[in-house]
C-alpha cells in the first residue's frame, strides 16, 4: 500500500533524479539513438542502420587512432607509475623540509588549462626558437635542431612527455594517501628485526599500496583513451595539423572532436566512435580487473 511515509523518500531525491536523467540518461539515450543516423546537426536525421558502425570497422583514421592510444599507455602509463611513486615517496619523507609546499607544487601541473600547456610547450619545443632545441645544441648533443612536431615517434614522445609532466603530481599524490595510511610501526617493527629499506619496501609497502596501484593504473588507462588536451594544444599552436604528421598524435577523443565539431559534423558517426571508445575501456578496464586481481587475494 502506497503512503506519504513511502512516497517522502522519492520526493526528497525526485530533484537529484530529474537532473541526472535530464543531463545523462537523457544525453546518453539520445547520443546511441544518433549513432544509428546520419546527422549534421541541421537536418533532420536520417536513420542508417548499422552504417555508422560498418563505416568505424573499416576507418583507417579510427585504427590508427586505437594504435596511437596503445602507444601512449605503453610510453605514459610506466614513467607516471614509477615517477609518481618515487616523488610521492620523496615528499613523504620526514627528512623533506616545507612538505606541504612541495606538495602543492607538484600538483599545480595538474590544475594547468589545456591553453596554457599549448601556449608553453608550443614555444619550448619549436623548432626554431625552442627551448629545448636551444639547450640540447648548446651541450653539444645536436648539431641541427629536431622538428619535434614534424616527425611521428618525436611527435608521440613529445605527448607522452607533457602528459606525464601534467599527470604525475596527481599520481604522487594517491601515492602520498596511500603511504600516509601505512602503520609507522610496521617499519620499525621490521627495522629491528633487520629488514633492509629493499625488503621493507617490498614486504611492506607493495603490498599494502596494491589497491592504490590499481586504482592508478585502471584510471590512467581510461585517462589514456579520454587523451585530447595536450595534443590539441599543443599542435594547435605549431602546425595546425590534425593528428599531428601522418595522424601520429591522433588520438580517440581527437578524432571524436574532428568528426563532431572542427571539420566534418556528422554527429551520427561521431557518436559510433564515441560508444565504440566506451566499449574498449569496458573490455580494457574488465580484462585489468581481471589481470590485477581488483577485490581479490594480493597473493
Amino acid at each position: 500500500m502506497i503512503t506519504r511515509k513511502s512516497i517522502a523518500p522519492y520526493l526528497f531525491l525526485s530533484p537529484y533524479l530529474i537532473l541526472f536523467a535530464a543531463f545523462t540518461i537523457f544525453p546518453i539515450a539520445f547520443g546511441f539513438w544518433i549513432s544509428f543516423n546520419h546527422w549534421t546537426g541541421f537536418t533532420p536525421p536520417t536513420f542508417a542502420g548499422f552504417e555508422n558502425y560498418i563505416e568505424l570497422a573499416a576507418d583507417p583514421r579510427f585504427r590508427m587512432a586505437l594504435g596511437n592510444t596503445v602507444i601512449f599507455m605503453a610510453m605514459i602509463i610506466p614513467t607516471q607509475l614509477i615517477l609518481g611513486f618515487f616523488l610521492a615517496n620523496v615528499l613523504n619523507s620526514a627528512l623533506l623540509k616545507g612538505r606541504t609546499f612541495f606538495r602543492t607544487v607538484y600538483f599545480l601541473p595538474h590544475l594547468t588549462t589545456a591553453i596554457a600547456i599549448g601556449v608553453i610547450f608550443s614555444h619550448m619545443f619549436d623548432r626554431n626558437t625552442g627551448v629545448l632545441n636551444r639547450l640540447l645544441y648548446d651541450w653539444g648533443l645536436i648539431s641541427q635542431h629536431i622538428n619535434w612536431t614534424g616527425e611521428v615517434w618525436l611527435s608521440r614522445i613529445m605527448i607522452s612527455m607533457v602528459t606525464v609532466w601534467r599527470w604525475t603530481g596527481f599520481t604522487a599524490v594517491i601515492f602520498l594517501a596511500g603511504l600516509m595510511n601505512i602503520n609507522p610501526e610496521l617499519y620499525e617493527a621490521a627495522e629491528i628485526d633487520g629488514a633492509t629499506r629493499f625488503q621493507r619496501l617490498r614486504y611492506i609497502t607493495f603490498p599494502l599500496l596494491r589497491n592504490v596501484r590499481n586504482f592508478i593504473i585502471i584510471t590512467t588507462v581510461i585517462g589514456c583513451f579520454g587523451l585530447f588536451e595536450e595534443p590539441l594544444a599543443i599542435f594547435a599552436q605549431t602546425t595546425g595539423i590534425t593528428g599531428g604528421p601522418q595522424n601520429s598524435a591522433l588520438t580517440q577523443m581527437w578524432l571524436f572532436f574532428d568528426t563532431a565539431f572542427a571539420h566534418q559534423m556528422r554527429y551520427g558517426y561521431a557518436s559510433a566512435i564515441a560508444f565504440a571508445m566506451f566499449l574498449f575501456i569496458v573490455i580494457v578496464t574488465l580484462i585489468l580487473t581481471k589481470l590485477l586481481k581488483v577485490g581479490g587475494d594480493p597473493h
